[in-house]
């Protein structure tokens, strides 16, 4: 299959710099995973698990009217309603007056647009899942596995813990992401940590975790495992970009770029002992997601076109409920999987250093595509 490519090559030519992803505080029960060693250590993810444990102990006491509002002012609930309020666009309530309609509900099936009924029948198994994901063993190695990807002079060791927020209700697509946010006011922020007042913060759904993850709890917590690898590296990214004062992309077509790098190398990271398993077992999926990527780009470069077309062709390619539909995101995972197959560990380690353009040109370098 002929790899088109004079398009992309016509932007990296033009882009001169890199391309930006996206942790927070609040209330409730805080679990500190301990990753560091020696008399230096020190938290490095400080789970906030407030929001599930208020939302199941209102379950087990019969969904009261008169503690509703505890249950809003959760930070993570503050943050999950926004998110689902953008993504839902319309027919969606207010967190409060969903909890409201579920608690005069007597079956406690009614859809209220943020999975409370999906989260009530799964709510013995979240209270012994939020216990299991918050110990120590299940993610002390995932911090030095992904910092171990950013160069040498990097001061993770200086970097303040990465805070995990977990809900159990939500965006029914959303069962993990990054977002920046802004802790005085519990508001989602912009893309980059420009003013320093906010930051990138990872949240999970732990009702999607919990039905999606695999049928086991054992499964469930490998599979989270590598998501949070996964959003860790975006929000690594994130505040390294920040150290670097690297500006957040501008253009369509450099936020494009970006998140080709981006979430090609968080889906590397995730799901790379998956992809090397497979060997050329997945070279049609390759070859389609590319072939699609391809298509799209074109649409994203073209000016001429509507900006709704052009962002579609973006969003779709990241966001796509289907794994291997996010064109963009699976392109770009490929790509880091044969720069680390065929340069090492090293060579992918500097192209997370130097940025998309530098990705993009090894990635062709190697393959042999010019």
């Amino acid at each position: 299959m002929k790899i088109i490519v004079w398009y992309l090559g016509v932007l990296l030519a033009a882009v001169s710099g890199a391309c930006g992803a996206g942790r927070a505080t609040g209330a409730g029960t805080t679990v500190e995973a301990d990753t560091a060693i020696g008399a230096e250590a020190q938290p490095r993810l400080l789970f906030h698990t407030g929001a599930v444990e208020t939302l199941l102990a209102w379950f087990d006491n019969g969904c009261p009217a008169e503690t509703i509002r505890e249950l809003t002012l959760q930070p993570a609930n503050r943050l999950m309603e926004q998110i689902v309020m953008s993504r839902e666009k319309t027919g969606v309530p207010p967190f409060a007056d969903a909890l409201t309609a579920f608690a005069a509900d007597p079956t406690r099936s009614i859809h209220t647009g943020y999975m409370l009924a999906e989260a009530y029948s799964l709510r013995e198994h979240l209270a012994g899942l939020v216990e299991r994901l918050t110990e120590p063993a299940v993610t002390e190695h995932i911090w030095e596995y992904v910092t171990g990807f950013f160069p040498d002079d990097f001061p993770t060791g200086e970097l303040p813990p990465c805070e995990v927020f977990f809900t159990a209700t939500g965006w029914h697509l959303g069962d993990a992401m990054v977002f920046m946010y802004d802790p005085e006011t519990c508001e989602i922020a912009d893309d980059e940590p420009t003013n320093g007042a906010s930051k990138p913060v990872i949240m999970f759904n732990l009702t999607i975790v919990g039905s999606s993850y695999g049928d086991a709890v054992e499964q469930q917590i490998i599979s989270f495992q590598n998501v949070m690898a996964h959003e860790l590296f975006h929000a690594m990214l994130s505040d390294y970009r920040a150290w670097r004062q690297i500006p957040p992309p501008q253009t369509i077509e450099e936020q494009a770029l970006f998140a080709l790098y981006n979430e090609g190398i968080a889906h590397y990271l995730a799901d790379g002992e998956f992809i090397r398993s497979r060997g050329d077992e997945l070279k049609e999926i390759e070859l389609a997601a590319r072939s699609r990527f391809e298509e799209q780009w074109r649409v994203i470069c073209d000016p001429a076109l509507p900006d709704e077309l052009r962002e579609a062709a973006l969003r779709n390619g990241t966001q796509a409920s289907s794994y291997w539909d996010k064109y963009i995101a699976v392109t770009g995972l490929f790509m880091a999987a044969h720069i680390d197959r065929q340069g090492g560990r090293e060579l992918l380690r500097e192209c997370i250093t130097r940025g998309p353009e530098y990705f993009v040109k090894t990635w062709e370098r190697l393959i042999g595509c010019f």
